[in-house]
């Protein structure tokens, strides 16, 4: 089932297995990327052991490194069960503002990311 507009005979819904794919893929990045950072954090030479409430804090990184990927892995496995004329109507992706990278490549053709919405290397600030 695919929602038209009555103006254009556009389609202006995405497949929802291929949405929920995406964001396991975004899922996936993001627990990746926590656990660099918990890995980075490692190395970090840092002369005193911190506290034992930080160090409790510290400790909740791996929690969100698993939680990510525990999700993750469950948005991947959805898709093989929805039926592949199942869509979501994009004005309901629109409306939330802080998820426009999801936007962007649920909008895209052929599901490409674009440059625009990769994260790009940048300087890191010590304080």
């Amino acid at each position: 089932m695919t929602v038209t507009s009555e103006l254009c005979e556009q389609p202006v819904g995405i497949a929802l297995a291929a949405l929920l794919q995406d964001v396991a893929t975004e899922l996936s990045d993001l627990a990746t990327l926590a656990g660099s950072v918990q890995e980075a954090l490692s190395h970090c030479d840092v002369s005193d052991p911190p506290d034992p409430e930080t160090l409790a804090k510290l400790q909740g990184l791996d929690r969100l490194s698993q939680g990510l990927d525990n999700v993750g892995r469950l948005m991947a496995t959805l898709p093989a069960h929805l039926p592949q004329d199942l869509t979501v109507a994009t004005s309901a992706l629109i409306s939330d503002r802080r998820h426009s990278y999801l936007r962007r490549r649920a909008a895209e053709s052929g599901r490409v990311e674009s440059e625009e919405a990769k994260s790009r290397p940048g300087d890191v600030i010590w304080f």
